[in-house]
C-alpha cells in the first residue's frame, strides 16, 4: 500500500555550502505524496536574505518537481499532498535580542510569534509558500529551536533559569567561518508546512506539532515534530 517512487537530492551550489534539499515522491495507497527536506540560506542581517530564501524555494519546486514527477512540472502542481520541512532559516525580525529574551522568559511565545516571526509574517500576507499552511503549533511545547547551547544537559521550561541555561544569544563562530562573535536570537528556524491539491484538503490532518526539548540535546537546534 505504500510505494515509494524517487529519492532526489539538490544542492544550491558549493559557495552555499551546507544548503540544499531532499525530496522523496511516495504513493500511500491512492494519494500521492511529496517530501521535502531542505536548509535554506541564513545570512543573517544581509540585504536580500528574504529574497534569497524566496529564490531558493522556487529552485526546488522547479528542480525537485522536474526529477520527483513529470519532467514538465514544478513540484506543486502534481501532487495530492507536499509535506515541506527542515531548517528554513525565518527568523524574528523587528525586536532587539533582550526583548525576545524577556518575552521567552515570561511565557509569550504565541505574542512572540505573531509579532515577530518572519515566516509567519510572509505566510500571512501571502508572498511565500503560497498554498502552503503551518500546523496549529503546541504552544505549551513549541519554544524555538534555535540557537541553542549544544552542551546543555536538559532542557525544562519550568525552570525560571531555563531562557539563560538554554539559549546562545553571543557566541563565537568556528574559525573557518571568519572566528567573529556573533549574536543570535532565539528563533523558531525549523518548521513544517503543508499543501494539498484542491480537492484534497480535507484528506489530511496535522496534529502534535511542536519541538523536541527533552532528547537529542547535542545540537545548537531542537528537532520539531507532527
Amino acid at each position: 500500500d505504500v510505494v515509494v517512487y524517487a529519492v532526489v537530492p539538490f544542492h544550491f551550489g558549493k559557495k552555499e555550502g551546507s544548503k540544499g534539499a531532499n525530496g522523496i515522491c511516495m504513493r500511500v495507497f491512492d494519494a500521492t505524496f511529496a517530501l521535502v527536506n531542505c536548509h535554506l540560506t541564513a545570512s543573517i542581517g544581509k540585504a536580500g536574505a528574504l529574497q534569497k530564501r524566496q529564490s531558493q524555494y522556487a529552485k526546488v519546486v522547479d528542480v525537485l518537481g522536474n526529477k520527483l514527477g513529470n519532467e514538465y512540472f514544478q513540484l506543486n502542481g502534481q501532487f495530492h499532498h507536499i509535506i515541506w520541512m527542515g531548517d528554513l532559516n525565518y527568523r524574528l525580525t523587528g525586536l532587539g535580542a533582550d526583548e525576545c529574551l524577556k518575552m521567552l522568559q515570561d511565557g509569550q511565545l504565541e505574542s512572540l510569534h505573531d509579532k515577530y516571526d518572519e515566516l509567519a509574517l510572509e505566510l500571512g500576507r501571502g508572498s511565500i509558500y503560497m498554498g502552503y499552511t503551518e500546523p496549529e503549533k503546541d504552544w505549551a511545547n513549541f519554544y524555538p529551536s534555535y540557537k541553542k547551547d549544544p552542551e546543555r544537559t536538559v532542557e525544562d521550561a519550568t525552570d525560571p533559569e531555563y531562557v539563560q541555561k538554554t539559549y546562545m544569544v553571543d557566541y563565537k563562530q568556528q574559525v573557518y567561518k571568519g572566528g567573529k562573535t556573533k549574536t543570535r536570537m532565539p528563533g523558531w528556524t525549523d518548521r513544517i508546512l503543508l499543501r494539498s491539491q484542491s480537492d484534497c484538503v480535507d484528506k489530511i490532518q496535522a496534529s502534535d506539532y511542536r519541538a523536541i526539548t527533552r532528547q537529542f540535546l547535542t545540537s545548537d537546534h531542537s528537532p520539531v515534530q507532527a
